[in-house]
């Protein structure tokens, strides 16, 4: 019997403008920070913020026209391509913490 994780997903699935709710359920108790890497529209993160109203959450999305939509469902999104942040030496902030 092989493992198979519930964050793996077909890419058209992936970029549909559908919350992820397997992966919302995975969350146990509400958080006061999220980050997600690769946010897309941010739909799984309005979820997560319906779920959890006092969780301010942040998404990273390399697509701006995806950034643009996710800025609008949840509290931040930040458009960036993460492997040139890091060559460049790109501090994100997020909350109190850096990437």
């Amino acid at each position: 019997m092989s493992y198979q994780s519930p964050l793996r997903t077909e890419v058209a699935a992936k970029y549909a403008d559908e919350p992820r709710i397997d992966v919302v359920d995975l969350i146990p108790h509400a958080p006061s920070n999220a980050l997600e890497i690769g946010c897309a529209a941010g739909a799984t993160g309005r979820a997560v913020k319906d779920r959890y109203p006092g969780c301010r959450y942040t998404g990273i999305e390399l697509d701006p026209g995806f950034c643009t939509q996710a800025a609008t469902r949840i509290d931040r999104c930040i458009q960036c391509n993460l492997d040139e942040a890091g060559a460049l030496g790109r501090r994100l902030e997020i909350g109190r913490a850096h990437v």
